[in-house]
């Protein structure tokens, strides 16, 4: 927003001098601070994005920066970064479970509630609501069994996210982590567990079912036992 003049005009004028047209719109947007400062390189409170991205992905630092309302000022800060690589990772996370226990996941359509958001001066925290609450819909249909519900919201779910710039399944992000082979491997050995569990419940040995679902609980995960036989899900502290 401090670029408005002369800096723009200066590049609209190189553009078209060059025989180029301009963008239709263009939007300011507000500062990224730190300590209640704009980053600046004369005051020495910059960061550096490969330092940055030794600590997170760049999908989890381009979610975490696009956040904010274009208007507003991003007060940039460890804690809230992470806080918007727990946020991502949940839709993450979401999309591989859909995948692993339903099939593939085809982006649908965004919703109305979506584009109401992002047609009110693309108000995209509200926009990023709305994706949550798809994905939260998405986690209760998917542990109750309702498999048709839960890959509706995960294709609303891809299709929002993909107007973002963010959408996890999308190759250009999956392809540069991990997330999906590990959480396939964690799977089958949860599954095993799993087995044994149940083998335990049908030989009523409670003390041998309950302490395999408290060594499953102790190393992060959750079991729920749904009308399609239990379910697991990574403990997050934001599971709904």
């Amino acid at each position: 927003m401090d670029l408005v003049f002369p800096h723009h005009e200066n590049e609209i004028a190189q553009a078209r001098a060059a025989g180029d047209g301009f963008a239709r719109y263009w939007l300011h947007n507000g500062w990224v601070t730190m300590g209640g400062e704009k980053m600046s390189k004369s005051l020495g409170n910059v960061l550096s994005i490969p330092a940055v991205l030794q600590r997170v992905r760049p999908v989890e630092l381009r979610y975490y920066l696009g956040s904010a309302h274009y208007r507003s000022m991003l007060e940039f800060s460890e804690p809230a970064l992470q806080d918007a690589v727990k946020a991502y990772t949940g839709i993450e996370d979401f999309l591989h479970r859909v995948r692993a226990r339903v099939g593939a996941v085809v982006p649908g359509h965004w919703t109305p509630r979506f584009a109401a958001a992002l047609d009110d001066d693309l108000s995209v925290p509200i926009a990023l609501a709305e994706i949550h609450s798809a994905r939260a819909e998405g986690n209760r249909a998917l542990e109750s069994g309702n498999h048709e519900t839960a890959l509706a919201r995960a294709g609303e779910t891809r299709a929002m996210m993909a107007v973002l710039g963010c959408d996890p399944l999308d190759d250009r992000w999956e392809t540069r982590d991990e997330t999906s082979a590990a959480l396939a491997a964690v799977d089958v050995l949860v599954h095993a567990e799993l087995e044994r569990r149940e083998a335990a419940r049908a030989q009523r040995d409670w003390a041998l079912a309950d302490e395999i679902r408290d060594r499953l609980k102790k190393a992060g995960i959750e079991v729920t036992d749904t009308a399609d036989g239990p379910q697991w899900s990574l403990l997050d502290g934001d599971k709904k």
